[in-house]
Parts: structure tokens; C-alpha cells; sequence
């Protein structure tokens, strides 16, 4: 299982421009069909959400038009999923996640002998597994990802392909 880099503090302008990298790897690999990489991996998981104002200023227009390199890379839907996900598209810290998974091995999670299954609703790129310890991914059977933003739930199965 892929284990996200630690994050690290960005200005919305690279936030925003981190979400270019990913959305234009997204579509390369989406185009071309090549395998992913670790390297992909880790440009893909930079991909911010649009729950940010900062960010979602900075990739629409007044008007709502996008940017020329949004406008390149999306499609009319994915443009107006993005605007419309601005209002909830806020991924929880990695901090918090990995405090939950602590409290959840704390409970006894990690030394059950069943298959741990997790369904990780309103996903966005798949931060809980993503930043989830290394038991987790011993642990695992069949994790559920549900994601409602398009671009978001593309990237997540590229991070997440099983």
C-alpha cells in the first residue's frame, strides 16, 4: 500500500500549482496507459482539493471561467465540480488521521486476527489510508473508497488500483 509523504506548509499559490502538477500527471497517465510510479505517486497526492477560496480564486476567473491551464486539462463537468466542491472539498490533516489511526490501534485494532476492513467515505485522494501506519496495510482487506469529485476519485485510484 502506497504511504503518502509527510506534508509539508505551502502557499495557496503552491498548493494551487502543485494541483496543476497532479492534474496534468493525471491526464499524461491517463493518455498514455503507462504504469505508475512511486514518483507519480507522490505528485498525484499533492493534489490539494479545491476547499480552499485562496485556491479556488487563484483557478477561476471572476466569472467562474477557469484559468487557461485548468481550462486545458478539465472538461465543462470537472469544471463545475471543482467549483461546486469549493465549498467542501476540505481533506482532514494528517495529523488527525494519524491520531485516529493511533487511537484505533490503542483500542485494539491492531491485534485483532480478522482482516481489518475500512470504508473511507467522502475520500478525496484517500488521505486515512494514505497516511495510515504499516499495520494497516498488513491488516487490510478490500478498503472502499467513495469519492464524489471526479478529478479527486481518478487520482485515489491511481493511488489505491486494488
Amino acid at each position: 500500500m502506497f504511504a503518502f509523504p509527510l506534508p509539508v506548509s505551502q502557499t495557496p499559490p503552491e498548493r494551487f500549482h502543485a494541483a496543476l502538477r497532479a492534474l496534468r500527471l493525471l491526464r499524461d497517465l491517463q493518455r498514455t496507459r503507462r504504469p505508475v510510479t512511486d514518483t507519480d505517486r507522490a505528485i498525484l497526492c499533492g493534489w490539494p482539493g479545491m476547499g480552499d477560496g485562496r485556491i479556488i480564486n487563484l483557478a477561476f476567473r471572476t466569472g467562474g471561467h477557469p484559468v487557461t491551464q485548468l481550462a486545458d486539462l478539465l472538461n465543462a463537468d470537472e469544471q463545475a465540480s471543482l467549483r461546486a466542491s469549493s465549498l467542501t472539498s476540505y481533506y482532514t490533516p494528517a495529523w488527525l488521521v494519524r491520531a485516529i489511526w493511533q487511537a484505533l490501534a490503542h483500542m485494539g485494532a491492531r491485534r485483532q486476527t480478522r482482516p481489518l476492513r475500512v470504508a473511507e467515505l467522502g475520500a478525496g485522494i484517500g488521505g486515512f489510508l494514505g497516511h495510515a501506519p504499516a499495520w494497516v496495510g498488513q491488516a487490510l482487506d478490500r478498503p472502499v473508497l467513495v469519492e464524489r469529485d471526479p478529478i479527486a476519485s481518478q487520482i485515489a485510484a491511481l493511488l489505491f488500483p486494488d
